[in-house]
Formats: C-alpha cells, sequence, structure tokens
C-alpha cells in the first residue's frame, strides 16, 4: 500500500488507509505474525507499517482503547480527527485498528456541524450535567478537584471559578496545579496529594466531603495525586466521585459541561471547613 500512499501524498489526494493490528493486550515480546517478524531478524517490531507510513510524512496513528475505569476509549475521536486531516488538508492517512477494540464502546462525541472545525464536545453532555446537578443537590460537603490539563482553558477555569464561588463551593488541586485559582481564596483548600498534601485539604477531603468531583487529571498516576505510592491517596477510591478527564487537547470537549451547569440552579453551601491543629 505504501506505493499508492505515495502517489496520494503526490497528488494531494484524501485518502484513509485502514489496517487491523494486533490486540493492545498482544503487544509484547510474543512474534503473532510475519509482518512484525521475520525469520532473519532477532527483534520483534509492532510499529513496523506506522514507522513505514510516518517514513513518507504521512500522519499514521493505531487506535486506542480504555485506558482506566476513568479514562474511556479515545479511538472514536483519534479516528474523527483523521478523516478530518486526510479531508481538509487533502493528504493520505494511515489508521490501524487493534482486533480487541473493534466491538468496545467509545466515547461518544456530538460532531461540529462544519467538517473544517476541531470544537466538538462529549456526546452526552445534558445527561452529564444533570447528574453533576444531582449529586450536588444531595451533598453536604461537596469539593471539586482540578488537574493540571485545565491550565490552559482559559473558558473552562472561568466556568469552574464561577461554579465554585457562585455556590460556595470549596476546591483543591493536584500538585501540577497549583496557581490556576486564587491562593487566598477561603475556598481554595490548597492542594491534596495524599500524606503530602496541604492540611486543610487533607483533612476536608478525608473527614467531611462526601461528593468529589475530579475535572481534568491526567490518566496516569504520577499525574494525578499518586502520592508516591504511599497508599495514603483518597482520590482514586473515593465512594462518591464524578470523574471528568476529557480527551481532547485542554480538555476542551467537557466545555459544554459547564456551560450547561452555569444554566442550572445549585445550592449554595455553607461548608465549615475545620482548621487543623
Amino acid at each position: 500500500a505504501l506505493s499508492a500512499a505515495a502517489l496520494a501524498k503526490a497528488e494531494q489526494l484524501p485518502v484513509i488507509f485502514l489496517s487491523g493490528a494486533p490486540g493492545e493486550n498482544e503487544t509484547n515480546q510474543t512474534a503473532l505474525h510475519h509482518t512484525i517478524h521475520s525469520s532473519e531478524r532477532w527483534n520483534i517490531n509492532f510499529d513496523a507499517a506506522l514507522d513505514a507510513f510516518s517514513a513518507l510524512n504521512i500522519p499514521a496513528e493505531r487506535l486506542q482503547g480504555a485506558r482506566s475505569c476513568g479514562q474511556p476509549s479515545i479511538a472514536g475521536e483519534q479516528f474523527f480527527k483523521l478523516c478530518q486531516k486526510a479531508y481538509i488538508d487533502k493528504e493520505p492517512v494511515f489508521v490501524e485498528i487493534p482486533r480487541d477494540i473493534i466491538q468496545n464502546k467509545t466515547q461518544p462525541l456530538e460532531l461540529p456541524e462544519q467538517r473544517n472545525t476541531s470544537v466538538y464536545n462529549l456526546g452526552g453532555a445534558n445527561l452529564i450535567a444533570t447528574e453533576i446537578k444531582n449529586r450536588l443537590s444531595k451533598a453536604k460537603a461537596p469539593v471539586i478537584f482540578f488537574g493540571n490539563r485545565l491550565r490552559h482553558n482559559k473558558q473552562l477555569l472561568e466556568d469552574l471559578h464561577w461554579l465554585c464561588e457562585t455556590f460556595r463551593i470549596p476546591y483543591m488541586t493536584n500538585i501540577f496545579s497549583k496557581g490556576i485559582f486564587d491562593e487566598f481564596s477561603t475556598l481554595n483548600l490548597g492542594h491534596y496529594n495524599g500524606i503530602f498534601s496541604n492540611p486543610r485539604a487533607r483533612k476536608y477531603l478525608e473527614q467531611q466531603a462526601d461528593f468529589l468531583l475530579e475535572i481534568c487529571t491526567g490518566i496516569l498516576k504520577q499525574d494525578t495525586s499518586s502520592a508516591l505510592l504511599t497508599g495514603t491517596d483518597r482520590i482514586a477510591d473515593f465512594s462518591n466521585k464524578i470523574s471528568l478527564k476529557g480527551t481532547a487537547k485542554n480538555c476542551i470537549d467537557i466545555e459544554n459541561i459547564f456551560r450547561l451547569l452555569r444554566k442550572m440552579n445549585h445550592p449554595t453551601f455553607a461548608v465549615k471547613i475545620e482548621p487543623t491543629s
């Protein structure tokens, strides 16, 4: 297919090359097929096709399935972006699809009306916003946990700041997102990272909070609040939690959720933050 791909590149043709690939749980040291392991070579290369198309300066990606219960499959978004790039830039793209994600659910998107825009939202935003509203209505001591992926999204930061200040909802950050909000606000509990937390944040989260809204933290533990594997982190296993990680750059795919929340009525909280001893 590389000859056809090179011709499409030269002629500026929007061709989408689709290929199967070993399953994500099969990408290890087992040689599955002659296309990744030649009997005359010592190494196993699962990226041979991706490398070949990339060498022609053709966008090449392998679709990704879910990485955790809090980070759904982004295969749909990846595929949309690649097709969009082929259409807008008039060039070929190469897409590998691991065989074990074909029947799996992927994160739903509300696609843009115009094909040349990259602005889109999570599908079901109204359902997510309604669920957050319902959880807030039942909570007595909610808290919002901000991740560092919020840092470059001014619109989302403004909406979150409005939500916290208007309804007096305390908030805290992970260690990488300190400073994104006013450090002197009475609602700002500081950073949380298990035993290494700001004392106010740790006491409130672990002893008072009854609902946690986690926004735009990373997929990997070191990007969230791993507490350096001390076992003292309570974010991951908090019992009453909604986690919105977002898959798009700067979390633009969850902006619509908070635009909807701004139109809803929420209780105003008079949370008493116990002083630390």
